[in-house]
């Protein structure tokens, strides 16, 4: 049963990356990625009385109310960032970011939310994709938007609004793949390409026993990234933060993960380091690289026994 979980937690990671590879035509290289821009202008639309109990839902717990109630104690304003994950994630952070910033009742809450990103920095992630040239220019050119803009429009609200637990959940068992928001990133570049073998060789097959083959002249790349840290979800970093409205929790302690090339072994704890998160969309502003990778590293689960 153990592998079984540790699997589909890592499916997370390799779902669906060739699919994943077309503009954000939303925000094309702003200076604010696409990502803020649909959360602020769904807050600017008027945020529903139940938002946060229903976004951050989760069958261990509630804490949308309790993360709300803290935004609106910080002044009337704040309640618009109950939308971005990111901030109540790290709730207590930001709170205290605030208040020692003087800027409680501020008019400007998505200013504030800058402050604070620049506060906590950036942090450098990657990502591998299978990509034709065409794709490689449109990425360097727009970005990456995730599955559920691309194929059901802009102004798709489902993402905006769901339980983030039911989406993650969605995307484990693969039930609503062109719904999907999360874009899948990690701190090894190792991970990441390992992550596309079973697109890579005919015959081999990935989590799901579907397989796959890299087609149409489609080559294996992998990107680097500088993304806001603010703007990672980071499941299971730390034990003490509620995380579960993610449906991401399922980290455990002991769990590992066994990259291979050849004779080469590298062992990674399962942690927020092996995978996090993106909503949305990645800007090409985010993109400090795309280069071709073909090694063949493969991966192995390691479950805690």
């Amino acid at each position: 049963m153990a592998k079984r979980v540790l699997s589909f937690i890592f499916a997370l990671l390799i779902a669906n990356p060739v699919l994943e590879s077309f503009a954000d035509p939303v925000c094309d290289g702003g200076l604010a990625p696409g990502r803020i821009f649909r959360m602020k202008k769904f807050a600017e639309n008027g945020i529903p009385a139940d938002f946060a109990r229903n976004r951050y839902w989760s069958p261990k717990g509630q804490h949308g109310e309790i993360a709300e109630a803290q935004l609106t104690s910080l002044g009337p304003n704040f309640r618009s960032l109950i939308v971005d994950p990111g901030i109540v994630l790290r709730m207590d952070e930001f709170v205290a970011f605030v208040q020692a910033q003087g800027l409680t009742d501020s008019s400007d809450v998505w200013m504030v939310r800058e402050k604070f990103s620049k506060h906590l920095g950036k942090k450098r992630v990657y990502r591998a994709l299978a990509l034709n040239p065409a794709d490689v220019q449109a990425i360097e050119a727009h970005g990456i938007l995730s599955s559920t803009f691309r194929n059901n429009g802009e102004d798709d609200e489902y993402p905006l609004i769901e339980s983030l637990f039911s989406m993650a959940l969605g995307r484990i068992r693969q039930m609503a793949p062109d719904s999907d928001p999360y874009l899948s990133v990690t701190d090894y570049p190792d991970v990441a390409l390992a992550a596309t073998w079973p697109y890579r060789f005919s015959g081999k097959k990935n989590f799901l026993g579907i397989t796959r083959a890299v087609e149409n002249g489609k080559k294996v790349y992998l990107m680097t990234l500088d993304v806001p840290v603010l703007d990672l979800l980071e499941p299971g970093k730390n034990p003490d933060r509620p995380t579960h409205f993610l449906g991401l929790a399922i980290f455990e302690p002991g769990n590992q993960l066994l990259i291979k090339n050849g004779s080469d072994k590298k062992t990674y704890p399962f942690d927020h380091q092996v995978e996090s998160f993106v909503m949305y969309s990645i800007d090409r502003s985010e993109i400090v690289s795309i280069e071709k990778d073909e090694r063949p590293f493969q991966y192995e689960m390691k479950p805690k026994e």
